[in-house]
């Protein structure tokens, strides 16, 4: 990571963003201005700047909302001129499904003497120098709670000294041009550039919050702040509002340890164990999809508190509940996408039977979707047989991309994914993956459960491709204090496998 110098921020509106390592090959491709609809309605916003004194850039993060990944927007451009108002660069990112003109999620750079756009990579892959700026590898985006966040880390020139006029436009899709909106300035102080009169935000939620949830917060009840919050989903509440009041409540509910769905209380620390436990059984996934990691236990806890009941039934004589009862169709047709996609995975994970139409409906619905929901939805998409999947989709048009392109497991092989994370006996909100290194071995078990082969796992690889066997695959970790271990799964070919391995030991 780059040091960070200069840092300005009055308010903020998006969470510090870095790079992500996704590969694509590099395209070159011409374009045009040809007319086209009026813009979205959209307020695109400069919520943090930072100079990067290591690579002499300047790191400006954008914000814009956006109800539907992927479908709202077409693709938002990035402007910089010079003190007489001629245009010095143009980078984008596309915000859509489709190539617009790069792929999606990928940045782009104008040559503007050319009239042609070059690939940047998704999510910034590599570096584009054009008439002497470059746009760096830091330049990254995400979505949260129905915002789009758009990191673009700019190494300009060192002849240029200034000023600087940002613009930015969102363009609908299937449109070149739109008007312009004005996003701050740039100066040069110093060696570094600094952006002024930026509309921006604290980095934490500094508006009062709405009744009665400042109430609720404030008196110490935030299971109560937590479960109302459907309320503002379904009247489509501003989301960094919701935003604000779901950080406060969970660390609130974390700090206390323990929360109560009617006469019953839940600790913490025992709804880590079920997750680390329903995140423990392998995914045996008929489709080739190598996600890396999977829920954030918060997750798990907000669909616990959101709308856990009590039990209808007493637990057994010698068990107890370590989940409140949870209604996982009623939060699968919820508009918040945090109970949705943690609805998902308990599906997942206990083999719950969902309406596959149901559930694209409600992917492709006005209410709110994240990049949760999409990889758990997939998730769930590719533990179907090919067959079957194919037999319910029949007939559907429109489909998500990410759904359309799923490509089927190699049917003469079986594929492992080691997923290696730090497990923990006390309550942790986040999932820490740790690299392998050359600590794992993979077993291979026979019908008694005994190792009768193993071998080490090379420290880089992702996946292994293996032989279908009629004995079972296991995982094995130990490097110094640190040690773990998998389940098993069946050597069946035709499969692809994300298996994780809980491992515990030192820090």
């Amino acid at each position: 990571m780059v040091s960070q110098k200069h840092i300005q921020s009055t308010r903020q509106r998006a969470p510090h963003i870095v790079a992500l390592a996704v590969v694509i090959a590099g395209l070159a491709l011409g374009w045009s201005c040809q007319p086209g609809p009026a813009p979205p309605a959209a307020h695109i916003e400069l919520v943090k700047w930072a100079w990067l004194d290591e690579v002499d850039a300047i790191l400006l993060v954008t914000s814009v909302e956006e109800v539907d990944p992927f479908r709202t927007h077409g693709r938002i451009e990035l402007s910089w001129l010079d003190g007489e108002g001629r245009e010095l660069y143009r980078a984008l990112y596309n915000t859509s499904s489709r190539a617009n003109p790069v792929p999606p999620e990928a940045f782009g750079v104008f040559n503007l003497e050319e009239d042609a756009v070059e690939s940047a990579g998704i999510q910034g892959d590599w570096e584009v120098t054009v008439a002497g700026f470059t746009l760096l590898t830091d330049s990254a985006a995400e979505r949260q709670d129905g915002l789009l966040s758009v990191a673009w880390a700019i190494r300009p020139p060192e002849s240029l000294t200034g000023p600087v006029e940002l613009r930015i436009r969102v363009l609908p899709k299937r449109a070149d041009s739109g008007e312009w909106a004005p996003l701050g300035t740039l100066s040069l102080t110093d060696g570094a550039w600094q952006a002024t009169e930026a509309a921006s935000i604290e980095t934490e939620y500094e508006g009062q919050l709405p009744a009665p949830f400042d109430i609720m917060l404030e008196e110490g009840d935030p299971t109560s702040a937590v479960r109302d919050l459907g309320q503002l989903w379904d009247e489509d509440g501003d989301p960094r509002t919701i935003r604000a009041i779901r950080t406060q409540a969970l660390a609130a509910i974390g700090e206390t340890g323990v929360f109560s769905a009617g006469d019953d209380s839940y600790n913490l620390a025992d709804i880590r164990m079920v997750y680390e436990w329903m995140l423990m059984s392998p995914d045996v996934l008929h489709f080739r999809l190598p996600v890396e990691g999977d829920l954030a236990p918060e997750r798990l806890l907000y669909l616990a508190v959101a709308i856990g009941t009590e039990h209808a039934e007493p637990a057994s004589e010698n068990g107890e509940y370590v989940l409140p009862d949870i209604d996982l169709p009623a939060a699968l047709e919820s508009a918040d996408p945090w109970l949705v996609s943690a609805a998902l995975f308990v599906a997942r994970k206990q083999r719950f039977e969902v309406d596959i139409g149901a559930l694209l409906k409600r992917w492709q619905g006005s209410n709110a979707w994240d990049e949760a929901c999409t990889e758990q939805a997939l998730l769930y998409f590719a533990s179907r047989p090919a067959a079957d999947l194919a037999r319910v989709l029949t007939g559907m048009t429109g489909l998500p991309p990410e759904v359309a392109g799923l490509t089927e497991a190699n049917a003469d092989r079986v594929e492992i994914q080691p997923l290696l994370f730090l497990s923990s006996g006390q309550w942790d909100p986040e999932l820490t993956l740790l690299e392998h290194g050359k600590g794992l071995v993979l077993e291979v078990r026979d019908s008694t459960m005994d190792v009768i082969t193993e071998r080490p796992v090379p420290a880089d690889t992702a996946t292994m491709d293996l032989s279908p066997t009629r004995n079972y695959y296991s995982f094995r970790y130990l490097d110094g204090p640190m040690h773990g271990e998998s389940r098993f799964i069946d050597g069946v070919s035709g499969t692809f496998v994300r298996m994780a391995v809980a491992v515990q030991g030192g820090v």
